[in-house]
């Protein structure tokens, strides 16, 4: 009976063998470090996607560490257009590794059946891809095997194709410490030959993000030719065109392409890295124009934003306060006419791992200014309220205020009051409850046809009080009780 790592090396895990907290389902496909299994988590009922090594592969320590790296890369990175790793272990002496179960087919046997795409339809699959290897830079992961096959085009159940990153096997981490270990010997050569970059084929150590975008462009002009950059089968002939950089334009394979298009592929496969696009972010810029509408909504802030916010990856980009010239909006047509964006200056700083950020002091400038614009708009609605009950109240001309104002209080008249006349005496009898007589009526105040002036109306207001003041003490001294 065979053994379990005679079964892996042969492929050969029949369904229903239980492997750890997984049930095989299925053999899915084979590379160089390990199978591919269809499996079911023995708990949840989940599908998944089960890597495990091959036996004469974790013999060997490098390649363990590698099959681990491999892990840890695909782990760092959290994009949605990339494979996600979700548990890493050791059975029966055997690494494994488990991803997300993906339906659907890689993007060679899309090539293989169809021959070359559309560039609308190249850009859809592909723009996708550019994003995701991008987040992966940003994170210090360099994939160095990118090739059709490793392009997963996913289907949904609603029918949407979505592309994934396969296979960190041969990845590179930027920036790993000395106790991390060096996985790449000295003039070795890892990737396909005829994806590689220049500076892969010639076994240099210095590979970085740069020969990603190589790739990528090698795989955008398989897509939209139909052809390889680079045919053949011969290796060591294959080595010497790429890094002498001998290669058809893609014109000549296909004679509708855009010169425009030709000239961004052509730019990011420069043989010198120092001469294509500064990063994938502005690559994925220079291609949007050439995809469809709605390819170009969806990554328009992705690409060329980021490209634009970030002097760190296009340190060629204008300076802040600047106008951004956005691809046309019309479907189909080059030609039309571009959209342009003013972007607010903007103070970046430097942030961890070299990326740049926007620097806090930008976005509390932003609030204080709103915030005493909204105190101003207050403060100038309280004031324009203030002065108008002020004319309000004001009187109209001619008039004086003291027509208006109440009468002072009775301690302060100053006018001299009217001695009360005298009392009858009182008589022997019972007529003591006979009222006192009434006092004098006052004398009418006449008063002119002609509207009075000022100083009439006021000399008459003051009359008015005196009578007022009379009748208040006549009052008093009538309601005086009599003492006999």
């Amino acid at each position: 009976m065979n053994t379990l790592l005679e079964l892996v090396e042969e492929s050969n895990l029949a369904a229903g063998t239980v492997f750890g907290r997984y049930e095989i389902v299925r053999p899915l496909g084979a590379g160089g470090m390990g199978v591919v299994y269809e499996a079911l988590h023995r708990e949840l009922r989940k599908p998944v996607a089960i890597k495990i090594m091959k036996p004469e592969q974790a013999r060997l320590e490098t390649a363990r560490l590698r099959f681990l790296r491999e892990a840890e890369a695909a782990a760092r990175i959290r994009h949605p257009h990339v494979v996600d790793v979700s548990d890493v272990g050791n059975h029966g002496g055997l690494p494994f590794l488990v991803m997300e179960y993906l339906e659907g087919e890689d993007l060679g046997a899309l090539l293989r059946r169809e021959g070359r795409l559309d560039v609308g339809r190249a850009l859809d699959i592909l723009l996708p891809v550019i994003a995701g290897v991008a987040a992966g830079h940003d994170q210090g992961v360099v994939h160095r095997d990118l090739k059709p096959q490793n392009i997963f085009l996913a289907r949904r159940p609603s029918g949407d194709l979505t592309p994934k990153v396969l296979d960190f096997g041969v990845s590179k981490l930027l920036g790993a410490t000395p106790a991390s270990g060096n996985l790449t010997a000295a003039g070795a050569v890892y990737g396909t030959v005829q994806y590689m970059s220049p500076e892969q084929a010639n076994g240099s150590q210095s590979i970085g993000p740069g020969s990603d975008q190589y790739t990528l462009a090698t795989i955008l002009f398989e897509c939209i030719t139909g052809q390889r950059s680079f045919p053949g089968e011969n290796t060591l002939e294959l080595l010497r065109r790429i890094c002498s950089g001998t290669f058809a334009p893609p014109s000549t394979l296909r004679a509708d392409l855009s010169p425009a298009l030709e000239a961004v592929v052509l730019r990011a496969m420069s043989l010198d890295p120092a001469a294509r696009f500064e990063s994938l972010y502005p690559l994925g810029g220079a291609l949007l124009p050439f995809a469809p509408l709605r390819t170009r909504l969806i990554w328009e802030t992705t690409f060329l934003a980021r490209a634009a916010l970030s002097p760190a990856i296009t340190p060629s980009t204008p300076p802040a306060g600047r106008t951004l010239v956005l691809p046309a909006l019309s479907d189909g047509d080059e030609a039309a006419a571009p959209r342009t964006m003013t972007l607010p200056p903007e103070r970046v700083r430097r942030g961890a791992r070299g990326r740049t950020t926007t620097s806090r002091r930008t976005v509390g400038s932003a609030l204080r200014r709103r915030l005493d614009l909204r105190v101003g708009v207050v403060g100038g609605v309280l004031l324009a309220g203030l002065v108008t009950a002020a004319l309000w109240r004001r009187p109209p001309p001619g008039e004086s205020n003291d027509a208006h104002a109440p009468p002072p209080p009775e301690e302060t008249a100053a006018a001299p009051l009217v001695p009360p006349p005298a009392l009858a005496p009182p008589a022997p009898s019972p007529a003591a409850d006979t009222p006192p007589a009434s006092p004098s009526p006052p004398e009418p105040v006449s008063v002119s046809k002609e509207r009075p002036s000022p100083v009439a109306r006021k000399a008459a207001a003051r009359a008015a009080r005196e009578r007022k003041d009379k009748r208040r003490v006549q009052r008093g001294k009538n309601n005086a009780p009599v003492v006999f």
